[in-house]
């Protein structure tokens, strides 16, 4: 039983057309850059039954969600190693056809008595519970704001990953807004040894 209640989820879904995503995946997964599995992250299934594909609108935001995520909290010196990030790509992605996503942007979460920690805290458990809970609805997933950057994100469940298509891969490290974003947050890029 859900500590949510689903109808008061239902009443956050809204229809998003995705024109233009990304996300940033290890190169190994060259030949398959929509493919997920059961991993933990902030809204995957805490039983491990669904997978979760995440993506953002912006690609220095894709940084910050799949490389960096805290790892520069409280660091006044920020140093990664330029051989690590060579070895990641961005996704472009668009949407085939409307995607339907609770939308736990802005004050939403709080509508439906969401913990803060769902969608902003490093810890989560919050998030998964709410995640589980809006599996059972039929939403294709969640839309929510990054809490590194605070641009838009979504986490699409499995079971919608039909309605999404590919439209190519890059180096993550060669994309302008992600150049511009080392230089923006300070990170110098340590030489390939």
């Amino acid at each position: 039983m859900s500590a949510y209640d689903l109808d008061a989820i239902n009443t956050l879904v809204i229809k998003v057309a995705i024109d233009l995503a990304y996300r940033a995946i290890r190169s190994k997964y060259r030949q398959t850059p929509l493919a997920v599995a059961p991993a933990p992250s902030r809204f995957s299934d805490p039983k491990g039954c669904y997978a979760v594909l995440y993506g953002t609108i912006s690609p220095s935001c894709s940084l910050w969600e799949a490389v960096f995520r805290g790892r520069f909290d409280r660091v006044r010196r920020r140093r990664f190693s330029r051989s690590e990030l060579e070895d990641y790509l961005l996704v472009a992605l668009t949407s085939r056809e409307d995607l339907s996503l609770v939308d736990l942007r802005g004050d939403n979460g709080r509508r439906i008595g969401a913990p803060t920690a769902a969608t902003h805290d490093a810890d989560h458990r919050s998030g998964q519970a709410l995640s589980a809970a809006v599996h059972r609805t039929r939403a294709d997933g969640i839309i929510f704001s990054s809490r590194f950057t605070g641009d838009t994100c979504f986490a699409l469940f499995d079971r919608s990953l039909e309605k999404i298509r590919c439209l190519g891969t890059e180096r993550l490290v060669n994309h302008p807004d992600v150049l511009a974003a080392l230089e923006r947050y300070r990170i110098e890029l340590k030489p390939s040894e």
